[in-house]
This record gives C-alpha cells, structure tokens and sequence, in this order.
C-alpha cells in the first residue's frame, strides 16, 4: 500500500495537532496526564505547552466552575512554517461536562 498524505504528495505540513488530557487513572488510582500530537512538532508544542505555568493558567482559566477532579481534555492546533512552530491555539476544551471551541 502506498503512502498517503501530505508527506505522498510532497506538500508542506501547515498545521499539527496536540491533545492535552488529565483525567482519573484506575491503575494508579491517581490523576494522569497525557499529551500526544499528530506529529512531531504537535508533540512537542503540546509538551512545553504544559510545562509552561502561563499556558496552563490559560487553559484552566477557560475550564467551567467545579471542574476540579473532572477529565479534562483540550485541543491544540499548531501553525506551522518551514515545519516549525509558529503559533499556537487552543481549538476546544472538554472537561466532561461539555466541549468548549475557544
């Protein structure tokens, strides 16, 4: 089978996409974090996304009232140029009671 793609066409990847989710682990019985991206670059946008105080304090200024200790899940688009990151928004948060598109 044959690739598909932008990568099959030689076009230039534009956008990537993270996922951020924090939500309860019935294996540690704790909270558990988990950040994937698309690719490589929403992988690692996600990454410092969440290591950084002021992008977290964003997404948990947006999050609904008494939503501590509810999953919460948040969307990620990464512009690209020249296959770097560029810029960064937040698409949609969910944190169990409803998606949010920002």
């Amino acid at each position: 089978m044959g690739k598909i793609g932008p990568a099959a066409l030689k076009l230039p990847m534009t956008a990537d996409y993270a996922i951020v989710a924090k939500f309860h682990s019935d294996v540690t019985y704790g909270m558990a974090v988990v950040v994937a991206g698309l690719g490589r670059q929403g992988t690692h946008t996600g990454e410092l996304y969440v290591c950084s105080p002021e992008d977290m304090r964003t997404i948990l200024s947006r999050a609904p009232k008494g939503w501590t200790g509810v999953n919460f899940e948040a969307v990620l688009k990464v512009n690209l140029i020249q296959g770097s990151s560029a810029t960064l928004k937040l698409l949609l948060r969910n944190s169990g009671r409803g998606a949010f598109v920002d």
